[in-house]
């Protein structure tokens, strides 16, 4: 009916991985209070890129240990410095109750004009127990692919945007834009 809309539920997948930060539920309203407006949505984006760093470039074990130490390192830059506790509370926070939702499957409702209501599911990040007893996390496919859109895809496709645009006015038949 809509062919435009066609793959729309892809769209607000993404918008869905931000919704599940930037309005978090498992809200820990003590730790939320150590901080400004917006500054725990920087630092769990933050944390989401540290977790692909270490996985991706390190070929590294990310544990809660050295996302702690990480931290560390990024609050002065916020203007904080938290004992070593505390730090290890905030991470521990930011990776098991909103990160990984608490461990509660996360949906979210988004349209898919050829099925109705379809629920998109949210999971950026994993945790893996390695035979030593030491628990890993990697990011998910999901949590990939987010990253990358945010700012490598757009780097790869950013001389692309002004083709892709005029493709699409061609392809509706919009020649007095493509012109101009």
């Amino acid at each position: 009916m809509f062919d435009y809309l066609e793959g729309f539920e892809k769209r607000m997948e993404f918008v869905a991985v931000v919704e599940s930060i930037v309005n978090r539920k498992n809200k820990n309203q003590e730790i939320e209070s150590w901080f400004k407006e917006n500054e725990l949505d920087n630092l769990f984006f933050t944390l989401l890129i540290f977790i692909m760093e270490q996985t991706l470039s390190e070929n590294d074990d990310c544990t809660l240990q050295n996302m702690t130490a990480f931290m560390e390192q990024v609050l002065p830059l916020y203007n904080y410095r938290f004992s070593y506790d505390k730090v290890k509370a905030l991470t521990e926070y930011m990776v098991k109750d909103i990160l990984q939702n608490g461990g509660a499957v996360k949906n979210y409702n988004a349209m898919c004009y050829t099925d109705k209501i379809k629920p998109v599911r949210v999971r950026l990040i994993n945790d893996k127990l390695l035979n030593d007893n030491r628990i890993i996390y990697q990011l998910t496919d999901q949590g990939y692919d987010f990253l990358f859109r945010t700012k490598e895809v757009d780097k790869e496709l950013d001389f692309k945007l002004e083709q892709l645009k005029l493709k699409e006015l061609l392809k509706r038949k919009n020649y007095k834009h493509a012109v101009a």
